[in-house]
């Protein structure tokens, strides 16, 4: 059975496997060409750095790295505008050989309700602007005090890449 057969038998047809959609504007190369990097010009401070770019936390050093093993190309903290506010995706890293970006995120403090709602949160406002969660940006989950061994994290990133 092909892929789109296999998907409708467990999803609704409005939502199963379409091999013909639109990327979204936000993934595509020329977004990825014309976007900065770094742009969050929220200020903090950081021991953290990746090829003299300063990062929030280790966490995000270790994926930078895994993306550098990989020779991925990504941008860090890429500016996002919806409906008047800025989001700030983790990475978004593109991918040539489909001719598109796929989006990750990491989240951390897993535990916290209340920054575990807001993750929730941009994963809906991602969807609303088109990026499907899953399909289009990937959430990397960690905890306070754990976060997933640096191979869990390789195949995360290469699965995603497989399947955006």
């Amino acid at each position: 059975e092909s892929e789109l057969e296999l998907t409708k038998q467990y999803l609704p047809e409005e939502i199963a496997y379409q091999p013909s959609r639109q990327v979204p504007k936000y993934m595509t190369k020329e977004f990825f060409l014309k976007c900065d990097s770094c742009s969050n010009p929220h200020a903090f401070e950081s021991a953290y750095i990746f090829k003299g770019t300063k990062m929030r936390s280790r966490y995000e050093v270790i994926v930078a790295n895994i993306f550098d093993e990989l020779d991925i190309d990504f941008k860090y903290e890429v500016p996002i505008i919806y409906s008047n506010t800025t989001y700030y995706l983790d990475f978004l890293a593109y991918v040539p050989e489909k001719n598109r970006c796929v989006g990750f995120e990491l989240s951390g403090m897993f535990e916290d309700p209340k920054y575990f709602n807001s993750v929730m949160s941009k994963m809906a406002i991602y969807a609303e602007m088109g990026m499907v969660p899953f399909r289009d940006v990937f959430w990397i989950w960690a905890g306070k005090g754990w976060m997933p061994s640096i191979d869990d994290i390789r195949r995360t990133i290469i699965s995603a890449i497989e399947l955006c």
